[in-house]
């Protein structure tokens, strides 16, 4: 049965009151029905207007829908997975580089602070020169 899910898309499902008893009732509009698959709806003899919808026969079209729908879940469950592994294995990136960046950041400090001890040791060692007249 081909795009079954394209087709049941198309339906609508509707709640109404029969006008005969009043009593509420759900179903679908045989003419939309007939709009859209209409080996399920019987015919009046003019061929026009729709008497009703065989609703088991509408049963089948419904499976082929809830399989296509599968199919995709199924589909798309593989590519959330594979995304979260991706998403974990860029995190895990993520740490080990701000590890490293933390590391470079402790090293310039420590490198920084070397220099300022050697430039204060220059500083001091050199003679302090005084101005004559």
């Amino acid at each position: 049965m081909s795009d079954a899910l394209a087709k049941v898309e198309n339906l609508r499902g509707v709640s109404y009151d029969l006008k005969e008893t009043g009593k509420h009732e759900i179903g679908v509009i045989a003419e939309e029905v007939g709009a859209v698959v209409p080996e399920i709806v019987s015919w009046e003899d003019n061929g026009k207007d729709a008497r009703g919808v065989d609703y088991a026969r509408l049963t089948a079209l419904l499976i082929e829908a809830v399989k296509t729908q599968q199919a995709q879940i199924g589909k798309q469950s593989s590519e959330l997975a594979r995304a979260v592994r991706q998403i974990r294995y860029q995190q895990a990136l993520i740490s080990k580089q701000a590890a490293s960046v933390r590391a470079l950041e402790a090293k310039v400090r420590a490198t920084t602070e070397s220099l300022r001890k050697v430039k204060d040791q220059i500083n001091a060692s050199q003679p302090t020169l005084v101005a004559v007249k």
